[in-house]
């Protein structure tokens, strides 16, 4: 899998304490993903257009009141994956928001929801390469299916047993380098 440098994140609020500057340095899998995001489509016919195995009890998790499309006609985008490569994870995770503000500060946009799904139905078989993908560009308060002290949650996909998943991950776990982020290029 070739790869190309991104960028790097500095990390001034690092969970750890003493709270010390870090640097997260993320990595581009090589590769561009175009996407039409159809904004006419309900958000019930998105989640149908990836045929998911996991549809008998995706809804319980990942519902349009939690993440809210946003969207009008259909908009052609370029979708990339991103990975944090240098934190040694674990014991020292990147959090959701270091993740995000590296993204952001690469001058690129966290994919969202419509995106995510407009990329799991278009591209099914990258989803079984890849531990998980997500959608920093979408967080929810609402709780996921891990109860803890912070429950905003995002949708990810993944792949488990040979079936192709769609759910919620909490927002706050520690990143590592096999978990990649759906990005949004300008």
């Amino acid at each position: 899998m070739k790869k190309m440098l991104l960028g790097v994140l500095l990390c001034t609020a690092c969970p750890q304490e003493p709270r010390q500057e870090q640097a997260a340095v993320l990595e581009y899998y090589e590769g561009e993903f175009p996407v039409t995001v159809d904004y006419s489509m309900s958000f019930e016919a998105m989640v149908q257009a990836g045929h998911y195995d996991n549809m008998k009890y995706l809804y319980d998790f990942v519902t349009e009141d939690k993440f809210p499309i946003q969207g009008e006609g259909r908009v052609n985008k370029v979708l990339r994956l991103a990975h944090q490569v240098n934190f040694e994870c674990p014991p020292t995770c990147p959090t959701g928001e270091q993740i995000l503000w590296g993204v952001e500060d690469l001058a690129d946009d966290p994919a969202d929801i419509a995106d995510l799904l407009a990329f799991g139905a278009r591209y099914p078989d990258l989803q079984r390469q890849f531990d998980q993908i997500l959608a920093p560009g979408s967080v929810s308060d609402e709780p996921t299916p891990k109860d803890d002290d912070d429950n905003r949650s995002m949708p990810v996909l993944y792949e488990f047993e040979k079936a192709r998943h769609l759910n919620t991950i909490w927002w706050q776990a520690g990143w590592e380098d096999d978990d990649w982020f759906l990005v949004q290029t300008q």
